[in-house]
């Protein structure tokens, strides 16, 4: 759902076409994004269409906040992808200039070594 709503908003992005890259790696993080620290796993979104300008970037997250046309988008894809990057202990961030494209970054954090592995043979699940 968090990758669909990315793309689809890169789409939108770009009515008179343009390129979207999907590019996923691990990234360390030392503090400087949300002073986050550690492994995460990156997905980042980027597109070639309008950007974004800098005095909506602070709003994009928001609930029901869309610049798209009437009946054309609810608000609510970005503040989803925002939501599941802070419950999952990671974060969200967007670079973007006008005129030239948009990059989203999405960082989960990875497990800690032997992590995952040990909560998949609990007894619990």
């Amino acid at each position: 759902m968090v990758l669909l709503n990315l793309v689809l908003n890169a789409r939108d992005a770009m009515e008179a076409g343009g390129e979207i890259r999907i590019v996923a790696g691990n990234r360390r993080l030392q503090g400087e994004r949300d002073g986050l620290v550690g492994d995460f796993a990156a997905i980042s979104v980027i597109d070639t269409g309008t950007g974004i300008d800098a005095e909506v970037l602070p709003r994009i997250f928001e609930p029901f906040f869309t610049t798209k046309g009437f009946g054309k988008g609810t608000g609510l894809g970005l503040s989803q992808v925002y939501g599941f990057a802070r419950q999952s202990n990671g974060g969200i961030w967007v670079d973007s200039e006008p005129g030239k494209g948009t990059c989203m970054t999405l960082c989960i954090p990875l497990p800690a070594n032997g992590e995952e592995q040990s909560r998949w043979n609990s007894s619990s699940v």
